[in-house]
């Protein structure tokens, strides 16, 4: 005889408890007047489906002025943005890509993983948005690669080369 156990799909404790103290601290940082921002990674996808990535996260707000624009630039590096944001747990989103307008929620993590089928795009490189109902939309490409392609090329250069400069190897 086998035994079959089912298994839960409640998460963890931990999870669990990571997941509530997010949600208060999300509360928090709004009261605090952080708000939501979408930060978009670039979509690919081939005729069958294009796959949108990308992250909602709450920002504090910086002035108009000469060290605001400043705080600003320097959010946008992606090694300091994890230390600077909190993830927004569940956000609604909205994806308009060409003519399909899809629409979906962030994970526990405030991630964006959304797989549009049947979207008729042709070939080639596509411009579309994200935005959540508190956030301005923010634009994104995608990579929709054809049928005809046999072979392609994945580089993976990450914060490891990027932010430590190694290309530069005077300075690193």
């Amino acid at each position: 005889t086998v035994t079959v156990v089912a298994m839960s799909n409640r998460p963890f404790i931990a999870a669990r408890l990571e997941l509530f103290l997010d949600k208060r601290l999300e509360q928090v940082f709004r009261a605090l007047g952080w708000r939501e921002r979408v930060i978009p990674y670039t979509a690919y996808g081939d005729d069958t489906f294009v796959r949108v990535l990308g992250r909602v996260v709450l920002s504090p707000t910086f002035d108009d002025t000469q060290l605001g624009k400043a705080a600003e630039e320097f959010l946008r590096r992606r090694c300091w943005r994890s230390f600077l944001t909190m993830p927004c747990v569940h956000a609604r989103y909205e994806i308009r890509l060409d003519d399909t307008v899809v629409t979906g929620t962030s994970d526990r993590g405030g991630y964006i993983d959304h797989r549009i089928r049947d979207h008729h795009l042709a070939p080639g490189w596509r411009e579309g948005t994200v935005a959540t109902a508190a956030s301005e939309p923010v634009g994104f490409e995608a990579q929709i690669v054809g049928k005809d392609q046999s072979f392609g090329v994945v580089s993976d250069i990450d914060d490891t080369v990027v932010v430590t400069w190694l290309p530069r190897a005077f300075l690193a």
